[in-house]
């Protein structure tokens, strides 16, 4: 969560880093005075910049020395106590015997729980997968609350000169689009096979089919994508008023669109698998699938919303979505066929 609000923060700076620039001038003087009144040693150091005088030195050393052996004190008292209570190991004994209650799941049911947990418990691996979609519900959200001013926003980047009324007059397509975006930046599966590590042969050792083991990574990444996909489109529909026909095609592609994200990341994993890495960051940010998958996607992204601006003057906005939606079904058949054929043999020739 806090990774998150900081990759935000950064991306709000950025944007609006010369409004801040003017702020920041137009108020110093009460932003210095805030400052070291909270922080005492920056009123110091900036004495000592202006106005040199050894005893403000001292003060300024004395302080920090302080400070440091302050933090240094408390950490010494709750930092080992910390350590050992993560490593310690807490059994509690029931005194009532009750009967064994096993709960039976299918396959897939099992597999799924499985890369759920995995990516839940990696936040390094919700960051950079999950970040476009976290992206895509605050677009949605701003659209939704202040749609003017969020055109405007978007009207200022460069090259960019969109008028409202062009907007209404596209809408569908233009959703598309944002769903196009948000689809082809969200890469979960580029990093699930090598994320089993050394752990790989004891899942290839379980009583599954290869088919079934990296169908159910597919079906955990579109239950993480999906909803959150359709939430973002069903909002958007009800905002703009999107007729029933768009509105379907619309829904359909927001299913499609990440699955053929899916199945690639998933393709190039077992392309270029990465099973001995150290940690979980290198697999998710350092290595050749993910670095691969990123790239076909952005590509991807690129031709799709290029085609889709060189013909919107030009077509109905129905006939795009239809056009689309003929396509990405006709991927996701490509690639599934290359997943079964190919992918699962791939795989049962992984080994560490």
């Amino acid at each position: 969560i806090i990774s998150f609000v900081l990759v935000l923060g950064i991306f709000y700076i950025s944007y609006n880093m010369d409004n801040f620039l003017e702020y920041v001038i137009a108020h110093a003087q009460s932003i210095n005075d805030v400052i070291t009144r909270i922080y005492y040693p920056a009123g110091v150091y900036a004495k000592l910049v202006t106005d040199f005088r050894l005893i403000d030195l001292l003060i300024f050393i004395l302080v920090n020395i302080i400070i440091f052996g302050v933090s240094i004190l408390i950490l010494s008292k709750f930092y080992f106590r910390i350590n050992s209570r993560i490593k310690k190991v807490i059994t509690t004994k029931k005194s009532e015997n009750k009967e064994l209650v096993i709960r039976k799941n299918s396959k897939y049911i099992s597999l799924i729980k499985k890369e759920l947990n995995t990516f839940f418990k990696t936040p390094v691996f919700i960051l950079n997968a999950g970040f476009a979609l976290v992206l895509f519900m605050i677009m949605v959200i701003m659209i939704v609350i202040n749609f003017d001013s969020t055109l405007n926003m978007i009207s200022t980047l460069e090259g960019l000169n969109i008028s409202k009324e062009f907007v209404m007059n596209n809408i569908s397509v233009i959703i598309f689009i944002l769903l196009v975006f948000c689809s082809f930046m969200t890469s979960i599966t580029n990093a699930v096979i090598s994320l089993e590590g050394r752990k790989i042969n004891i899942l290839k050792s379980l009583p599954i089919s290869e088919k079934e083991i990296l169908l159910s990574k597919i079906y955990a990444a579109l239950v993480i994508t999906t909803p959150v996909m359709i939430l973002g489109t069903i909002i958007l529909l009800i905002k703009f008023k999107v007729n029933i026909i768009s509105s379907i095609v619309l829904i359909l592609l927001s299913i499609l669109m990440p699955l053929v994200s899916h199945l690639i990341g998933i393709l190039v994993n077992l392309k270029y698998p990465k099973l001995d890495a150290e940690n979980s960051s290198q697999v998710v940010k350092q290595s050749t699938s993910s670095f691969v998958a990123v790239i076909i996607g952005m590509v991807i992204l690129m031709i799709v919303i290029g085609i889709t601006i060189n013909f919107i003057d030009k077509v109905e906005p129905l006939i795009i979505l239809s056009t689309a939606l003929l396509f990405f079904i006709v991927i996701n058949i490509i690639l599934y066929i290359i997943l079964i054929k190919k992918g699962t043999k791939e795989f049962s020739e992984l080994s560490i």
